[in-house]
C-alpha cells in the first residue's frame, strides 16, 4: 500500500470506488425499504439488520462472523491465501439469505439470485449461438460457465463458478477434465 500510495491518481480511483459502492448499497436499501410497505419509523431494529446483511453480503461485504476473524484478519490464513477474504465469504453466505426469517429479506435474495443468474444465462448463451464464443455446460467441469475465445478464458460470475463447481463435483463424486 506504501507503494500504490504513491502512484499518481490511486487514492482518488478508492474514494470514487468506496462512493460508488456505498450508493449502490443505499439504492438497495431504498428500493427494499419502498417494496416493503413498511414506513421507515416502523421496522424494528431486528429486520432492519436483517436487510442490512443482505445488502452487504450482496455487494460483496461477507460478515466475517460466519466463521469467525481468522480469515479476514489474520495475516497468515486471510489476504495471503484468499484473493478478497470478505469477497469469498459473501458468496458463501449468500445463499442462506434465501433462509430468512425476513420474507423481505428472502424475496430480494431470489430476485438477485433469478436475475443474476438469467442475464449471465442469456448472455453467454447468445455468444455461443452467434459463434463468438465457447462455453461449457458440465458444471462439473474446470471450465463451466466460463467464456473460451480461442486460449483466453473469462469468468461473469463474480466468485460463484466456484462454489456451484465444487458443490456439482461433491454432489456426484466426478470431475469433467
Amino acid at each position: 500500500s506504501r507503494i500504490l500510495s504513491k502512484v499518481p491518481g490511486y487514492s482518488y480511483s478508492q474514494r470514487h470506488f468506496a462512493a460508488l459502492i456505498n450508493l449502490s448499497r443505499d439504492s438497495m436499501f431504498a428500493d427494499m425499504l419502498k417494496d416493503s410497505g413498511f414506513i421507515a419509523d416502523d421496522i424494528p431494529a431486528d429486520e432492519l439488520r436483517r436487510w442490512g446483511r443482505l445488502v452487504n453480503v450482496s455487494t460483496g461485504r461477507g460478515d466475517p462472523l460466519f466463521i469467525g476473524n481468522l480469515i479476514n484478519e489474520s495475516k497468515i490464513a486471510g489476504a495471503p491465501i484468499f484473493w478478497a477474504p470478505r469477497l469469498v465469504l459473501s458468496r458463501l453466505q449468500f445463499p442462506f439469505e434465501l433462509l430468512s426469517s425476513s420474507p423481505v429479506v428472502r424475496k430480494e435474495a431470489a430476485r438477485q439470485l433469478v436475475a443474476f443468474v438469467g442475464i449471465n444465462s442469456t448472455i453467454l448463451a447468445m455468444g455461443k449461438e452467434a459463434g463468438i464464443w465457447d462455453v461449457e455446460m458440465d458444471p462439473r467441469s474446470a471450465d463451466f460457465g466460463q467464456v473460451k475465445i480461442g486460449n483466453n478464458r473469462i469468468d461473469p460470475w463474480a466468485g460463484f463458478r466456484p462454489i456451484v463447481n465444487l458443490f456439482a463435483r461433491l454432489g456426484t463424486g466426478e470431475l469433467k477434465s
